[in-house]
């Protein structure tokens, strides 16, 4: 079983976000789009080899820029289907800016299925201010009526912020975050320290900086669980995340790269995700199945309490100290101060529901 197909459409973007990890989309290399026929070959590959592919998930740069790719690809999963190759259709999402869309994007969107996960970072001011265009235009107000576009024709999304250091020095909390967010009717709110080298101006880089930020997220956890407990759902990512960590069965890998996922970048190579486009030792087989990083192989996680439940982005790790991928303070305190709260707020959280559904 494949848990992620993500295939690179278009290795360019429209944007100049100012925390890029993607090198504008290109990884290093060149610009580039993904021809269709190759991305439908290596979603045959995948399909051969796995039969079944929980999710197939669009990426770049930006993918909407390259809507011919994801319509074959969506098409031959139905074929996939339909010839028995696959056991049943993958869902299908693309991580987007959402600064492009037109009616064939709604056909596509509507026809298939697809679900987005939309980049957008607050209000107008910051976000314009962290997520420009390559002239250094603002982007949010375009956003803004493409989701509107989205809700009106019915196609779910979720919302992805990245989570900066000048969210923290303009006052915007991540609860205000969230609070604002909601309004939009997204189905997740995903807000993400931003991972940056160290000493990046917009990261979390002294001690007492990223201690700020794990006790905002801590604190929108709680605030999420009171939220539910007073009859509103408040759908902070973090909170589904932990209670999924928590019902998981155990495991020692960080997250499913050389274990279960698979990355196309727009020339067709495999790696185990696409953090990893053009790093040579990521790159793997149509498998899936490589070497990788376990908390074995971590002293800090020898001892912790948390390993059972922990999950980390390992790309995130490459991020901070490249070459050199390992666990960093920030999220581990984040992990185990959210686990704890859930452990202890859940029983009364769901007694509450219950309550409310018999009620």
């Amino acid at each position: 079983m494949l848990s992620r197909l993500t295939i690179n459409s278009t290795q360019t973007c429209n944007l100049g976000c100012k925390y890029c990890y993607s090198l504008g989309g290109e990884y290093g290399g060149s610009a580039m789009r993904i021809l269709p026929e190759l991305a439908v070959d290596r979603l045959r590959d995948a399909a051969r080899e796995h039969g079944f592919i929980k999710l197939v998930q669009f990426i770049g740069g930006e993918p909407l820029l390259n809507l011919p790719a994801m319509e074959a690809v969506a098409d031959a999963a139905d074929e996939l289907v339909t010839e028995g190759t696959l056991s049943e259709k993958p869902a299908l999402s693309a991580i987007t800016n959402l600064t492009i869309m037109s009616d064939e994007h709604i056909d596509v969107f509507r026809k298939h299925n697809f679900f987005l996960v939309i980049s957008l970072d607050g209000g107008q001011e910051i976000h314009d201010l962290l997520r420009p265009t390559r002239k250094g235009t603002g982007t949010h107000a375009e956003i803004i009526d493409n989701v509107n576009l989205l809700k009106k024709h019915g196609i779910p999304f979720d919302i992805e912020c990245t989570y900066t250091d000048r969210h923290v020095q303009a006052g915007i909390s991540i609860i205000h975050l969230l609070r604002y967010f909601k309004e939009t009717g997204a189905g997740t709110i995903d807000i993400v320290p931003v991972s940056t080298a160290p000493r990046d101006p917009l990261g979390f880089n002294e001690h007492s900086d990223w201690r700020t930020v794990v006790r905002m997220q801590l604190d929108a956890l709680n605030f999420a669980i009171d939220e539910f407990e007073g009859g509103d759902i408040m759908p902070y990512g973090l909170l589904s995340e932990i209670i999924g960590q928590i019902r998981a069965p155990a495991t020692d890998h960080f997250c499913p790269a050389g274990v279960s996922n698979l990355a196309v970048p727009s020339d067709g190579d495999l790696y185990q995700c696409n953090m990893f486009t053009n790093n040579d030792t990521y790159r793997t087989s149509v498998e899936a199945v490589t070497e990788v990083m376990t908390k074995a192989d971590i002293a800090e996680c020898q001892e912790c309490w948390a390993r059972p439940w922990c999950r980390s982005c390992v790309g995130n790790m490459e991020i901070r100290s490249l070459g050199d991928p390992h666990p960093y303070p920030q999220h581990c305190e984040t992990l185990r101060g959210a686990i704890s709260i859930v452990a202890q707020r859940l029983p009364t959280m769901l007694d509450k529901a219950f309550r409310s559904v018999e009620a």
